[in-house]
């Protein structure tokens, strides 16, 4: 629940009925690539292109042990799905 009390926060809002359709579509394409990654395929300054459109940095910390995109830190990597790859970050982000 942390990570949405700080997208509310940083959108300037009070909560999810106050996110407008577009928006909401903007911030989940923000979250899809439109390729499989896995964790072992990322580098330290790669730049991963958004469904959305953006570039997402990925940075590597702690040696390489902890790795970064958009400032939110995958936490579980490398959840094989029928239709991709699922990896949980600790934070919602925001194109």
């Amino acid at each position: 629940m942390q990570a949405f009390d700080r997208l509310f926060s940083d959108l300037g809002i009070h909560g999810c009925g106050d996110v407008t359709k577009s928006t909401l579509q903007e911030i989940l394409l923000y979250h899809v690539l439109g390729e499989v990654v896995l964790a072992e395929d990322l580098s330290n300054g790669d730049s991963l292109k958004t469904l959305e459109g953006s570039n997402v940095p990925v940075v590597f910390r702690n040696n390489g042990r902890r790795i970064f995109v958009d400032n939110a830190r995958i936490i579980d990597a490398d959840h094989l799905a029928s239709n991709g790859v699922v990896h949980a970050i600790n934070r919602v982000i925001t194109p």
